[in-house]
């Protein structure tokens, strides 16, 4: 190496500017300054004057043989990132800014050539056989050669980039799809740095001697590197746009590949975000049901993967959906993904309220055009709770949505279920975050328990429990809870077992919450619930064989002698008489109050449990049962899905569970299946079953661990398979058949 070269690879110590690099128009000549004010001239490059050879190289030395960029090195790594600053722009004419652009592509193209010179005499065999392949093999084939020549050294091969590119084409899908997936490997992991290229137009060529000490091969290096850059983002610039055509193929598995290749460039490398992040959204209103969905999945990849993107995007799906003319499926989509994205309460305030302004504007909108969605409302409304949370210190998110309270009790009172749900959620959360919970919001509430598709909801029973819990646990009127309980208990007696046992498991609950709530007798009657469930006929211990047939007199029944001595007395259209008993019935409970503080449920105990506590399900009677012995109920299970029938017959239809994978995730996923728990986690019909003691064996399966043990796992085996083995003739042949049609002819004799 010379001493020069030497000399001012040492000193070369070039700085950063602090200018922030934009994406600017790709072309390196497109819109530059005019000629005015410019203050260097061209006696400053003095390099310009060297001749560079044409044809004959063969005395060029290479300015990049001794540099590490030539093979192995990326070509970033030299780390020529210097910018102009914006007092520099003007320094330099249009003319001899394209003369030294000029200078600097011939640079290039005169060590490409030597490159390739070098390889035909290196390794004559193995360029050969990749010109043939490029010229006469498949389309894979091709592409798989270029790769491998641009691969080898990206800076000395401009050409061959230029060419993989312009495969990109929509009308070879096929072709299109192989090369953007290749490209996309060679963007991700050798051709593009971890910023953003910068255009041969804002460079620092004024100040190109000092960055370079004025080492004449450092010059031309760095104006090769420069311009290297400078056409690899027009290059890649094209390629987006290529590729954003892709996405408008009419095959959707052309389309969804299209998008996912976007979604790893902007996941990847920074470099023209703004426009992959925009055609990315611009998907969402995409006419097929499937690719929306699939670029909501690209949308939240690429959320957990950089989550300080998080505000731009937003502010970018924002744009989508208050576009002139946007598709309905467009916005809900996009709120779909909005309502998806993971907001922590302590560093994400400021987008969460951006998120709630956004939700409810588009609500506004929406209800003013009287086109509302009922599934898009419920989703609103589902993204408002899940944001409100991170802005309780944010008055300016609470006023918002208290200026429109009357309008979210309109849509509690009139929607469907999903949304009259989500909207009792999002006011419970704003009222307690601002003015406390009001008598309107219980009402509304204690109403709308006697809605069956609002009670009986599978999916939605989860989130009803959650918003019970949460009003009546902060209750402080324990007489508005305990008639909550009562109008529960009350439709526990009508609702399926799973809806009983978490009516329990919530009664249980709150009991232990407020003690108070534990009553189970009256001091103005010498009347308990506990005297009830002992008198004769109404206890556990008597015998199911025999019908016990008792007149008991509850709680609120008045005395025989009473009720002998209201009968004598005659009806009149003059009440004056029964004004007493007028005055007392404004005392006793009345389950038809529209207002829960006023329905005196504090008047009558919860005679409710009694007929709990006899329910056909073992696991409703013996949650009754604890809380009548001031029990509290111990279960960490879900009721609403182990009491459920196909939860019940699945215990037949045991299968090994897969393996769980530790992975770390970022945020809580979404339970998608069901896990068992303990002992339901193994098969009815294993030896571990029946090995099993009693005492372990929750109580609604005890009757088959009984049967269990009693004839043997291989019984249970052998009547399973007969079962399934047995045709209709044996099963006709039966002895348990033959003996049923004997008693049925003796019957219809004794009828003759």
């Amino acid at each position: 190496m010379p001493k020069e070269e030497k000399r001012g690879k040492k000193h070369r110590s070039p700085k950063k500017s602090s200018a922030t690099v934009q994406d600017p128009q790709v072309s390196s000549t497109s819109n530059l300054p005019e000629d005015k004010e410019a203050t260097i001239g061209e006696e400053y490059f003095d390099f310009l004057n060297e001749k560079l050879p044409t044809v004959d190289l063969s005395n060029y030395r290479s300015k990049l043989t001794s540099s590490k960029l030539k093979n192995s090195e990326r070509w970033f790594n030299a780390q020529f990132d210097d910018v102009v600053s914006e007092q520099d722009k003007t320094a330099l004419s249009m003319g001899l800014l394209l003369k030294i652009e000029h200078y600097a592509e011939r640079l290039l193209e005169i060590e490409a050539e030597l490159f390739e010179n070098q390889k035909l005499t290196s390794r004559p065999d193995e360029t050969s056989w990749l010109k043939n392949v490029s010229v006469g093999g498949t389309a894979g084939d091709k592409i798989a050669a270029l790769v491998v020549q641009i691969h080898a050294n990206p800076l000395l091969n401009l050409a061959k980039i230029h060419s993989l590119v312009s495969k990109v084409d929509k009308s070879n899908r096929r072709e299109a799809i192989l090369t953007a997936e290749a490209f996309r490997d060679l963007c991700s992991q050798y051709l593009l740095p971890d910023r953003k290229l910068i255009p041969f137009k804002n460079r620092p060529l004024q100040k190109i001697k000092d960055l370079s000490s004025g080492n004449k091969i450092l010059i031309e290096r760095r104006l090769m590197l420069w311009y290297f850059e400078s056409q690899l983002k027009s290059i890649y610039d094209d390629f987006v746009r290529r590729l954003e055509k892709v996405t408008h193929d009419s095959v959707d598995v052309n389309r969804m590949k299209a998008i996912g290749i976007m979604t790893d460039l902007l996941i990847n490398k920074p470099e023209n975000e703004k426009f992959l992040l925009s055609s990315i959204i611009n998907k969402l209103g995409d006419p097929s049901v499937k690719v929306a969905s699939k670029v909501v999945t690209f949308l939240s990849r690429l959320i957990d993967n950089h989550s300080k993107m998080k505000t731009i995007v937003v502010e970018e799906v924002k744009n989508l959906v208050y576009r002139l003319h946007v598709t309905p499926k467009a916005q809900y989509y996009a709120i779909v993904f909005l309502t998806q994205m993971h907001i922590n309460p302590i560093t994400d305030s400021d987008l969460a309220s951006q998120l709630i302004q956004l939700y409810f504007g588009l609500f506004k909108l929406l209800v003013e055009k009287g086109s509302m969605d009922n599934k898009l409302l419920a989703l609103l409304l589902r993204g408002t709770n899940k944001a409100f949370p991170a802005t309780k210190n944010n008055k300016n998110a609470n006023a918002t949505l208290l200026n429109d309270i009357n309008t979210l009790y309109k849509v509690a009172a009139v929607g469907n279920t999903n949304s009259s749900l989500q909207a009792m959620l999002l006011l419970h959360q704003v009222l307690e975050a601002s003015e406390g919970v009001n008598d309107r919001f219980y009402s509304s509430l204690y109403r709308k328990l006697l809605e069956p598709a609002f009670v009986q909801g599978s999916s939605n029973q989860p989130l009803l429990f959650h918003l019970l819990y949460k009003a009546l646990k902060n209750d402080a009127f324990d007489d508005r809870v305990y008639a909550f309980l009562k109008r529960l208990l009350q439709l526990a007696l009508l609702d399926t077992s799973p809806f009983a046992c978490a009516v329990l498991n919530l009664v249980s609950e709150l009991m232990r919450e407020k003690p108070t709530l534990a009553k189970f007798e009256k001091s103005s009657q010498n009347t308990s619930l506990l005297a009830w469930n002992s008198i004769p006929g109404n206890s556990d211990d008597e015998s199911d064989d025999e019908e016990h047939f008792r007149d008991v007199h509850g709680p609120d029944s008045e005395s025989e002698s009473e009720s002998k001595a209201s009968k004598k007395i005659n009806p009149s259209w003059v009440h004056m008489k029964h004004s007493k008993s007028h005055k007392d019935n404004k005392f006793q409970y009345d389950p038809n109050n529209r207002n829960p503080m006023f329905a005196n449920a504090s008047s009558t105990l919860l005679y409710e449990l009694l007929l709990l506590k006899d329910h056909y399900h073992p696991s409703v009677a013996l949650f009754a049962q604890q809380i009548l012995r001031h029990e509290k109920i111990e279960y960490s299970g879900d009721p609403l899905q182990d009491f459920t029938l196909i939860r019940f017959l699945d215990r037949f239809s045991y299968r090994n569970p897969k393996k769980r994978k530790n992975e770390v995730v970022s945020k809580l996923p979404k339970r998608t299946s069901y896990s068992p728990w303990a002992v339901k986690n193994v098969a009815v019909t294993s030896e571990d079953y029946a090995k099993t003691p009693a005492e372990q064996i929750p109580v609604d399966e005890k009757f088959v661990h009984k049967y269990i043990t009693s004839f043997g796992v291989g019984e249970l085996n052998n009547n399973v398979a007969g079962d399934n083995d047995d045709d209709d003739g044996s099963s006709v042949n039966s002895e348990e058949f033959n003996d049923e049609l004997d008693r049925m002819k003796k019957v219809k004799r004794k009828r003759k």
